[in-house]
Parts: structure tokens; sequence; C-alpha cells
């Protein structure tokens, strides 16, 4: 345990585990130099609470009244708990980055107004409200479990020439939502993966500019259109995919797209340009 200045310190060598904690600390803060488990309510009545380069994992509710976190592109943060909502997780500005986000809360919302998640974004159950601030490094992955893994209120964005991954591994169907660029924007998706098992449902017009991937599930593509400008298609073992009415995956690669994989491909209307 250190303590320099006004900012305080816990560092070692295991997981420290609060059953709650309060930061109040004007003018100062503290540091975590090791990963904590906080299962209870975080209160930030103020100052600012460091846990760059390490974990922080949430169980109860934030409540804030001054307060805020700082962390860097080494820090994961986790979202287990909480059923008032939605509550604000405040970052602040220049420390408003984390390596991994994982939000698995059975009740309640969380929501962010600024944050980069520079390498996994996983929603495995609950409701993340994107006030506007979410954005997705460069060829980081949202990885959506189940159907009541949500994003909601706006898509995040990603930096201008940059894509982002999606992935849909979990085994109870869905219907695709915010995790996904708009139907208007041509450039931010990357990799689409879609595994598993049971069905997996486009609810939109999407643009893939890296692999896409299917296996065990099945994807339903519905009577969307597919723009298709990476370079390979992989249908592997076990993996459906359909399209009904005027659905069409068009292949826009001026230097081709190669349609491959382990299982048997097949298409409902398929156009090449």
């Amino acid at each position: 345990m250190c303590s320099v200045g006004l900012n305080f310190c816990f560092s070692y060598n295991h997981i420290f585990f609060f059953s709650n904690f309060t930061l109040n600390r004007p003018a100062g803060g503290i540091t975590y130099g090791t990963q904590v488990t906080v299962s209870g309510p975080l209160t930030l009545t103020d100052g600012l609470l460091n846990f760059s380069g390490q974990s922080l994992s949430l169980g109860g509710n934030v409540l804030v009244t001054n307060g805020e976190l700082s962390a860097n592109n080494l820090s994961t943060l986790i979202v287990t708990g909480g059923t008032v909502g939605p509550y604000l997780i405040p970052f602040v500005s220049g420390g408003d980055i984390v390596n991994t986000l994982t939000i698995n809360k059975s009740a309640g919302t969380v929501s962010f107004d600024g944050l980069t998640v520079t390498q996994s974004l996983n929603l495995t159950n609950g409701t993340l409200s994107n006030l506007g601030g979410l954005i997705i490094g460069n060829g980081a992955t949202i990885t959506r479990s189940v159907s009541t893994a949500l994003i909601t209120t706006n898509r995040p964005s990603v930096n201008a020439s940059q894509t982002y991954n999606v992935s849909y591994p979990g085994t109870t169907a869905l219907s695709t939502g915010l995790e996904l660029p708009a139907a208007s924007d041509a450039t931010s998706l990357g990799n689409l993966t879609v595994s598993g098992s049971n069905t997996k449902t486009l609810s939109q017009n999407i643009t893939i500019n890296g692999t896409v991937a299917l296996s065990g599930a099945t994807f339903d593509g519905g009577a969307n259109r597919i723009s298709m400008r990476g370079s390979q298609w992989q249908h592997n073992i076990g993996a459906v995919f359909s399209q009904t009415g005027a659905g069409i995956v068009s292949f826009d690669r001026a230097e081709g797209t190669t349609v491959g994989g382990t299982g048997t491909p097949s298409f409902h209307n398929i156009e090449v340009t």
C-alpha cells in the first residue's frame, strides 16, 4: 500500500475484493495497482479512481456525485451488477480508454458518454446505453452472445478509415442490432463471424470489408442486401446461410472474393459487380 501526495495507491500481487467502495478525495484520488472487484456499490463522491493497466470488476450500482474513472489501453472493465438505472460510468478526458469492456448484467442499464475500447467489447448479457461517445478501436471486436445483450441509444463509432469486427458465437437465437454499423455505413465493418448454434437474423443491409466466417449456426440474411467487399467468404461445416425475397449478396470487391470453407456454400441471389 502506498501514498504519494494527495494520491493513494493499492499495489499487491493478488486481487482485492470490496463489498462496497467510496471515493471522496477532493483534488486527489486513488490508484489501483492490482486487480480489484467491488461486489456492491461504487460511490464516486469526489476524486479520480485510476485503474490503468489493471482489471476492475463492478458488481453493484455506480453512484456518482463528482468523481471519475481513469484507465489506459491495458485496462479491463467488467460490469456484472447494478439494478438501478440507467447509471452512468464517467471517465476523465484522456483516461477514457480500456482494452476490454465486458457487460454481463442480469438487470438494469449501464451508460457511457465517452469511452474507447481498443480490443474487445463483450456483450454477454444486459444493456449498454451508448450516449454518443463509445468508440471501437481499429481491428477490435464486438462479441454479442445472446438476444438480451444489447447496445441502445446510439451505435458505436470508429475513427476515419478504420474498421471493427462483429462476432455472434452464442447458442441462442438473436436478431442483429446497434452493434453493427448503420446500413448507410459502407466502411466501418471489418470481419463478420457467425458461429455457435441456433439462428442469427440480420435486421438490416450491411457492407462487409473483411472476412465472413460461418460455422455451426444459421445466418438468416432475410430480404437484406449484403455487400461483400472482403477477400474471404468462409462457409464451414454445420453452417446454414439463407435469404428470402429480394435478399442478395453482392460481391463488390474489385480484386475478387474467394468463397470456400469446409462446408458447401449456398446463396439465394448473388451479383458480381
